[in-house]
């Protein structure tokens, strides 16, 4: 048995969770940059009318396949559409969003139902629960505390010891199952137009300089929907909940103002209204949580969360002031070098038009 509770949700930052499927520039969209709108091909209507005229096949095939024409220049694909299939996607397309992005990269799309109306699925509310939760079982609980200290002392002794391993992979799993009975259904769906496409680059902490641009469509911020929350009738109450959920938040956001503090001070002569920017951020979250008095739980879902999301890492970076995370990014850093492993991750995903972190949501008990 369970109480299931009404949840509103409200994204207070763009959200965006991932389907892994990419669109092209050269075959399934259009961006108007003067306009900041983009367009969605209706391939439908374009399979129709190449179906008219097979002699355009190939020409359309090589150029969506390899991004240039007959001539080897930049496949236009507007041009192509309006002058030998006589569509015009300014008019004639699937989907037409606002848009912040610009140039032709691929394009990173959400779930949608029937490929246009958004919302978020209960898996992915969960998941970012359960990560919580795990992370309040791991500092708060007597057997999460000890499993913690076995953890670091395993780290820097027993590092290829696999049975070792096994049996504390085993133990996280267990305390894990713990949290399944929770039961989060998919959310109530929005509209196309609540809706966006967004330019993401990763921020350097140190230097306030961007990386690796990314294009996505997202759920705008501001936005709210409903989903239903069901509790098992264990020790775990609602008010346990979202105090473990805000602690959870906190603590990663009490990371994350320490690093640009710490290491941000090029970021902060360079960019001092971007730093300012988000370090107020970060600041509004925690005292929006002190406000909140176990009323309301702030989280963050989707992608971009960022590496301090993440149950163990955030717990070993803040055990005993991080002195064991070395150890943990050697273990657990694929492979990586890392110069300084107390400022790493170096890089955030920022959206580049509002210049917050992705991700970032509200939840409410409606009465």
């Amino acid at each position: 048995m369970r109480k299931n509770y009404p949840i509103r949700l409200t994204t207070i930052t763009p959200v965006c969770i991932g389907t892994g499927q990419k669109l092209s520039p050269y075959a399934d969209y259009i961006i108007d940059e003067d306009s900041k709108k983009i367009f969605y091909i209706d391939q439908a209507l374009v399979k129709r009318k190449i179906a008219e005229k097979l002699n355009l096949i190939d020409e359309y095939v090589h150029g969506v396949s390899t991004g240039m024409d007959n001539n080897r220049s930049k496949f236009n694909l507007y041009k192509f559409l309006k002058a030998k299939l006589n569509i015009d996607v300014y008019t004639q397309h699937q989907l037409q969003l606002d848009c912040e992005a610009q140039g032709n990269k691929e394009l990173c799309t959400i779930i949608k139902n029937a490929g246009i109306y958004p919302y978020i699925p209960g898996s992915s509310i969960k998941g970012a629960i359960k990560t919580a939760l795990l992370y309040d079982w791991i500092i708060n609980s007597k057997d999460g505390r000890s499993w913690l200290q076995r953890f670091v002392s395993a780290l820097l002794q027993n590092r290829d010891d696999k049975e070792m391993w096994t049996k504390l992979e085993n133990e996280l799993e267990q305390a894990l199952s713990l949290f399944e009975r929770l039961h989060v259904t998919d959310s109530t769906q929005l509209n196309d137009d609540d809706m966006i496409v967004i330019e993401t680059k990763r921020i350097h902490i140190g230097t306030g300089e961007f990386t690796i641009p990314q294009v996505w469509e997202a759920i705008l911020e501001e936005k709210q929907i409903e989903f239903h929350l069901g509790i098992p009738y264990t020790n775990l109450s609602l008010v346990d909940l979202i105090e473990c959920i805000n602690r959870f938040s906190q603590d990663n956001n009490q990371k994350e103002l320490m690093l640009l503090n710490k290491f941000g001070t090029v970021f902060k002569d360079k960019y001092p209204e971007d730093y300012t920017d988000l370090v107020t951020f970060y600041e509004q979250i925690n005292y929006d949580i002190q406000q909140s008095q176990n009323k309301t739980a702030y989280l963050r879902i989707g992608s971009g969360k960022g590496y301090y999301f993440n149950s163990i890492a955030v717990a070993v970076a803040n055990y005993e002031e991080g002195k064991y995370f070395s150890a943990f990014l050697k273990k657990y850093g694929k492979g990586y070098k890392f110069k300084n492993p107390h400022k790493f991750p170096v890089t955030r995903p920022i959206d580049m038009s509002s210049f917050k972190p992705l991700g970032w949501v509200k939840f409410e008990v409606i009465d």
